[in-house]
């Protein structure tokens, strides 16, 4: 079966010819899939991007909600830096791909592209089976989002709910000129009904891949994986975008592919009955087949990325269709609950473990909830600007964990020898406006004196502050205790005394007791005394506890720096000292004490640390064997009939090979800790080169050629003249240890396109993160983008995509040569120094650093 486009809606579809030649362009990953999976699992090809520098906070700042983000990284095709950012919105995580050409910004419009994976995906399907587009779509400033309820949960009330919420979220970062959605597999059910219902803004399309579409068919098929998403059948049916009335596709753009031969999700009940629904009133709605792979037909090809993105690009060209009249339902908006008190108990609350109710006029509403069950909970999703969490304090109580958009951020000891009613036992401070999901939770732990650990709840009380503008934040200075931007809980008396900064000090015997500055800068301290009286204090940065501080000194000391912050991002950040309950054993109480804050505002100073490689061989012996500097890591030994020779270096000592007898080997028995693939996957290899040799060849690695077993794993070249390497440095890996199928050799090897220099000392490193190997030239590698190779397959060899993996049972470590079944071949002439070896993939910063730290002893 060859793919076959059906053109439809009022414009025509010009996409049969584009299509063919985007399969071109991207022929190197044909030979794998990129699926959604299916059904019932994500995408499998993971296409990771080479970390080049620690995240970017000055191209793209923090983001509301944000709890991790990765090295800044590059796109393959078009060299645009872009960060890795995960943020949690209602409880759920979603990953995000931000173009530094489109920070977050109400004024300038941005385009976004929603990713809603497959079943049993998750955020980081962003990073895998969208990788390849999501990082075109970085070359055209598109924002690419992917959260975890994408495809995972249908078109569940919670999906949906979720949906809203982060919406919600998008739409308050970005002003959002331009939204584009893709699903794969289970993703479409989502995908339909965000569209049908315009849950996000201003839709230009959506692409649809293998797709589900009719959940009251899927429920049908698979009862026990869609049953226990929904309450009942008629759940099901309530949210089945199959059920939406067609006049929702007034407008609509579609663009739908899927094979006749796929059973799991069959095209005629989804992605054809979807493009049937359309076709009346789109814009345009067309139709893409494809033949099917394995036993259940259920994939999708590697076209889908480039066409998906061209597609894309056209619809932002020809603007937001024209609509005649209103889309017959407007879309939801979240049905979080926002400001109040919510006492326990309330709908909105869900708990989990065994709960009990005291009734007492003394709590707010009139009782509180309390439990003794192991990791017992208490969830509310809102949406406000701020939360709190209202208990009582007893003799009995634990030390309970709270946690903010999934993410800990506090223990709160409760413990108190009398009985105190409606305290504020934790407060957030100022939230971004939007949706938030806060939980409390039983811990094992508790204060000595306490008779328990239980878990009481009486009340959350949600705010909606409007927030100050940034701009109103103090920024670099010293802020004595009292100063108007130190907001307080809890009761605090002052002490005057001319050794303190300001004159004084202010203190704090209340439990929980805490001072807050918000503020703008890149580092903050906390000044204080230290008394015999002072607990063990816990410090809170940006929502998050960094530190417990133990103030107790046996003499009073004044103006200490008790905690400081280091190098932060520069920006607003907020910091909260807060009373512990604990104290050094010598303390006699376990005051707070805050006498002030410094913020600071000096530009950070960029550091790059290189690791210490497994095996490092400076030839400092007079013959083989040569030891390693490295402890565990195997010598190298003489080569059969070699007489390889220490030699002096700019570097110190290093290794003369001959290029006729010379090369060095640690037999397959002995590789141990430089077996790769069996072990993290990854590697670096670097070497400085003198290279005398006519042709150039093998450097140094694992890589053997056998007629009689897979013997390959990794390599460093500077000779592969078969596949675009010839008198190049070139980084070779190998999975299956032998040839490329299809290819009479191995054509799995990235090139640096600058051309080695004889006689002349150069740096080689070779690099593989387990799915894209690099060449470096003296601390660069240079992009070589496009390659097309003599049976006409086009691809890029430097970054060289490869998510295949290293070779676990590969054959010996050799220097100077390759061996193939007993023969030497590959030989290299010349001289060899500080030959290294790593178990992970160095960033391209790391190897500039290296170059730069070593070139100086060439003069």
């Amino acid at each position: 079966m060859t793919p076959q486009d059906t053109a439809v809606g009022d414009s025509a579809d010009s996409s049969r010819t584009g299509s063919r030649s985007g399969v071109k362009a991207l022929s190197a990953l044909s030979r794998r899939t990129i699926l959604a999976g299916s059904v019932a699992g994500a995408g499998a090809i993971a296409f990771a991007t080479p970390a080049l520098a620690a995240g970017d906070l000055t191209a793209v700042p923090r983001l509301p909600g944000e709890v991790s983000r990765l090295s800044t990284a590059t796109s393959k095709t078009g060299g645009k830096r872009y960060e890795i950012i995960d943020v949690v919105v209602a409880g759920d995580r979603a990953r995000l791909f931000v173009p530094h050409a489109t920070p977050p910004s109400q004024t300038r419009g941005a385009s976004m592209l929603w990713y809603y994976h497959a079943r049993n995906g998750t955020h980081t399907a962003l990073s895998s089976a969208f990788a390849y587009s999501a990082d075109l779509a970085v070359d055209r400033g598109i924002v690419s989002i992917c959260p975890t309820y994408g495809g995972s949960i249908w078109s569940s009330p919670r999906a949906i709910e979720i949906q809203a919420a982060v919406a919600a979220w998008a739409s308050s970062v970005w002003r959002i000129d331009a939204s584009l959605l893709r699903s794969d597999s289970g993703g479409g059910p989502l995908l339909a009904w965000a569209y049908g219902k315009r849950m996000v803004p201003n839709i230009r399309g959506a692409y649809l891949c293998s797709s589900s579409y009719d959940m009251e068919e899927r429920a049908a098929s698979e009862p026990d994986k869609i049953g226990p998403e929904y309450a009942d059948a008629a759940a099901i049916a309530a949210t089945n975008p199959a059920r939406l009335p067609a006049s929702v596709w007034r407008g609509a753009r579609l663009r739908i592919t899927g094979s006749p031969d796929d059973v799991m999700v069959p095209l005629a009940l989804h992605g054809a009955a979807l493009h049937a629904a359309a076709l009346p009133l789109a814009k345009e709605a067309t139709l893409r087949t494809h033949p099917g792979e394995g036993t259940d037909g259920h994939k999708v090809p590697s076209f889908t990325n480039k066409e998906m993105i061209d597609t894309f690009q056209r619809w932002i060209a020809e603007g937001p269709v024209p609509q005649t009249e209103p889309v017959p339902e407007t879309p939801p908006v979240s049905t979080l609950p926002g400001a109040g008190t919510y006492e326990n108990g309330a709908a909105q609350i869900v708990t989990t473990g065994t709960w009990t109710t005291l009734k007492a006029t003394a709590d707010s509403g009139g009782s509180i909830a309390y439990s003794t069950s192991s990791g017992a909970s208490a969830t509310l999703a809102f949406t406000g600007t701020s939360i709190a969490w209202i208990s009582r304090l007893t003799s009995s109580s634990g030390i309970n964990d709270v946690e903010l958009d999934g993410v800990k951020v506090a223990s709160v000891d409760r413990y108190s020898a009398s009985a105190r009613s409606k305290q504020t036992v934790w407060s957030s401070g100022q939230l971004a406006a939007g949706p938030h999901t806060l939980t409390i939770r039983r811990g094992s732990s508790r204060n000595p004196a306490s008779t328990g650990s239980n878990l009481l709840l009486d009340s959350f009380v949600v705010g909606d502050a409007t927030p100050p503008p940034a701009t109103t934040l103090p920024g670099a200075g010293t802020y004595e205790n009292g100063a108007a931007p130190i907001v307080t809980t809890g009761t605090w008396s002052t002490l005057k005394a001319s050794t303190d900064s300001g004159g004084s000090i202010a203190y704090s015997t209340t439990a929980g007791a805490s001072a807050t500055l918000a503020f703008t800068g890149t580092s903050v301290s906390w000044i204080s005394r230290l008394t015999g009286s002072s607990g063990i204090n816990d410090v809170e940065l940006d929502g998050v506890k960094v530190a417990s501080v133990d103030r107790y000194s046996a003499a009073t000391r004044s103006k200490q720096t008790v905690w400081s912050s280091g190098q932060l991002a520069a920006g607003p950040h907020t910091v909260t000292i807060r009373r512990g309950s604990g104290r050094n054993p010598s303390s006699s109480g376990t005051n707070l004490i805050l006498d002030a804050f410094v913020v600071g505002d000096a530009a950070p100073v960029p550091t790059v640390t290189v690791p210490t490689p497994i095996a490092e061989w400076s030839f400092a012996e007079s013959a083989a064997p040569f030891a390693s500097a490295v402890a565990g890591a195997p010598a190298l030994r003489q080569g059969a009939g070699s007489s390889a020779r220490a030699v002096a270096t700019p570097f110190g000592t290093g290794v003369a090979l001959n290029g006729t007898t010379d090369h060095l080997v640690v037999p397959k028995g002995e590789v141990g800790p430089l077996n790769l693939g069996a072990s993290t996957g990854q590697v670096t290899i670097a070497v400085w080169v003198l290279n005398s040799d006519a042709d150039g060849a093998c450097i140094a690695g694992v890589w053997e050629e056998s007629t009689v077993g897979p013997l390959r794993s990794y390599a460093l070249f500077n000779n592969l003249p078969e596949y675009g390497g010839w008198e190049r440095v070139c980084m070779h890996v190998s999975k299956l240890g032998g040839p490329t199928p299809g290819y009479p050799y191995s054509r799995d090897y990235s090139v640096e396109p600058r051309r080695i220099t004889r006689g002349v000392w150069q740096l080689h490193v070779g690099t593989y993160d387990g799915a894209v190997a690099v060449s470096y030239l003296d601390g660069a590698a240079t992009a070589y983008p496009v390659y097309t190779d003599k049976l006409g397959a086009t691809y890029a060899k430097n970054p060289y995509v490869y998510p295949d993996g290293l070779n676990a049972a590969p054959g010996d470590f050799v220097v100077g040569a390759v061996g193939r079944d007993g023969t030497m071949i590959n030989r290299f002439a010349g001289s060899l120094a500080r030959l290294r070896v790593w178990d992970r993939a160095l960033t391209a910063e790391q190897v500039k650093q290296l170059y730069s730290a070593e070139k100086g002893a060439l003069g």
